[in-house]
This record gives structure tokens, sequence and C-alpha cells, in this order.
């Protein structure tokens, strides 16, 4: 995790820039800075300006998108690009299916498991549940120093 502080206001409030992996608490970062500094702080703000590979750059704002709708067609991302920084595990016919359903994926359901490495340690937490085809069909978490098999979707997309 790293924090950056950009200014303080003349009213006493702390602008950061926060650079986190999924899970972090920015809530609690602020919660304990004013414990450190003992005069308590709190959150007043967020901004999500990335996630993953996508940032706000690449973002048009409701305003832009409703002046231009055909510029906000041509940056709609395909979800099958979503989530491109973690691994994929592609799967067979009856994978896709059960993946659909929120059911567990069997190793017998994978066409190439090779989105997950066998070393727990080097292995992705979050994997990509893909068709042949490249089509992004749910996500699984894999359980930290645990087996990879069965997988459970957990967020199903499609």
């Amino acid at each position: 995790q790293a924090a950056a502080m950009h200014a303080v206001t003349p009213s006493g409030v702390a602008v950061l820039d926060v650079t986190c992996s999924a899970g972090f608490y920015v809530r609690s970062l602020a919660f304990d800075l004013g414990q450190a500094l003992g005069c308590g702080a709190y959150l007043a703000g967020l901004r999500r300006t990335a996630s993953g590979l996508l940032d706000e750059h690449l973002a048009l704002s409701l305003d832009e998108a409703e002046r231009a709708p055909a510029t906000a067609i041509e940056r709609l991302v395909p979800l099958r690009d979503m989530l491109r920084e973690h691994p994929a595990v592609v799967l067979g016919d009856a994978g896709t299916i059960r993946a659909r359903h929120g059911n567990l994926i069997r190793l017998q359901d994978v066409d190439d498991p090779t989105g997950i490495g066998p070393d727990p340690a080097d292995r992705d937490r979050v994997v990509r549940l893909v068709t042949g085809a490249g089509d992004l069909v749910a996500v699984a978490e894999i359980p930290a120093n645990a087996r990879p098999w069965p997988l459970q979707p957990g967020v199903v997309l499609a």
C-alpha cells in the first residue's frame, strides 16, 4: 500500500492519493491516521481513479456520454476484455454450463487450467473463467494456500 499527501486545506482536511490492493479499507486508514495524530479523523470523500487495468482517463462523465452517445458506445469495454490482469482458466462446454449456474468447477470441466499455477505461493488468487472463445463467464477466488480444485465461481457474469 502507498499513500501520498497532496494538500492540507486551511480547515485541516488532508487530501491523500492512495494506491492499494483489493480489500484495503481506506476508511480504516483515515481512522488510523487520526489515532496516530491524536486528533481523530474520518473519510469525508472517496474517489476511485483506477481499478485493475482501467483508470479514469478511459472514462467519460455522464454529461459527456449524453452529449456524444456514439463516443460513449465506442468507449465501452466489452465484458470479455475485463479483468485481464487476472489469469484465465478456459472452460469446456460442460464447465461453461456449470459456471453459468454457479456450480463448482472441477478439473474435468476445464480445457486449459494453465491460469492456475502449481505453487500456491505463486498463484494469483483470482481467476477469470472463460469459454474457449474467450468470453468471460465468471470469476473465482482460490483460497490462500489451498488446493484450486474444485473452483467456486464467486461472481457469475454470463
